[in-house]
């Protein structure tokens, strides 16, 4: 196990216990040695599980919610490539009280699987809403408006989709909830790419831009489970290339900061 840091749990509304749950589909956490020492963390291998990347068979999806951690002890979960964003799936729908889903993401996720039926990583929140009785409400945030615009209006009527962050405060956003419990899931391709690196198109925001949204939604509601994913996969001798070990480090100290906003580290 690794090394802890502290933490000043006085402003986590709900996050009391806060140990770290890897999912490994991809190996991009074992490239970011720094971020696996400073946060104590469960890791789950699911480098031997088959149909997983980018779409999801129900086999394979019974098979990761079976391996994560049973109740809500441990809810911050790295999932890794957005190729496996759908994994968060299988985490909120263990929630056993209304929530909203906060989604930072270039990406809508809300669209019909290019395989009908089958779970993808831009179909999940699409899934989500017709399976999840207690999903009540979701706010988007990042994805460009033209995007947006082709969201099925069933949906539309569903979610608050924001392109761009607001100039106002983050507490007039988060206004808008109308659960006390949220779930915050992160996907790094909504920065821009001078800062992190994935394998999908990105947007434009910044670290500097989003924490403070991270802490007002933390100290204003009760999160009832967060996750990461967005990171760039490698190959061990590609992971060699300055370019590549470059966008790893990015990616790790991106991950870092996420972390240290979500948890109050002090």
């Amino acid at each position: 196990m690794s090394r802890a840091i502290s933490f000043d749990y006085s402003r986590i509304m709900s996050l009391s216990h806060p140990e770290i749950t890897v999912l490994d589909f991809d190996g991009t956490y074992a490239q970011q040695p720094e971020l696996c020492a400073r946060y104590e963390h469960r890791w789950i291998d699911f480098h031997a599980l088959r149909q997983t990347s980018r779409y999801c068979s129900e086999a394979s999806f019974r098979a990761i919610q079976r391996a994560l951690p049973s109740g809500d002890a441990t809810p911050i979960t790295l999932i890794g490539s957005g190729n496996y964003h759908y994994a968060a799936l299988a985490r909120i729908a263990r929630l056993t009280r209304p929530f909203t889903l906060v989604l930072f993401d270039h990406h809508t996720d809300c669209y019909e699987s290019a395989l009908p039926g089958l779970l993808s990583c831009g179909s999940w929140i699409r899934h989500a809403f017709l399976n999840l009785s207690l999903l009540a409400h979701a706010v988007v945030i990042g994805p460009p408006a033209d995007a947006t615009r082709q969201v099925p209006p069933e949906l539309r009527q569903r979610i608050h989709f924001v392109s761009e962050l607001p100039t106002t405060t983050p507490e007039r956003l988060w206004s808008t909830i109308p659960t006390d419990d949220v779930y915050l899931s992160i996907d790094k391709d909504v920065f821009s790419p001078a800062l992190v690196r994935t394998d999908w198109d990105q947007g434009d925001f910044t670290l500097d831009s989003v924490e403070p949204f991270i802490h007002s939604l933390t100290d204003s509601h009760h999160i009832c489970g967060a996750d990461i994913c967005g990171e760039r996969p490698a190959d061990p001798l590609e992971a060699l290339r300055p370019d590549v070990h470059d966008a790893i480090a990015h990616n790790e100290h991106a991950n870092e900061r996420l972390l240290d906003a979500l948890l109050g580290a002090s």
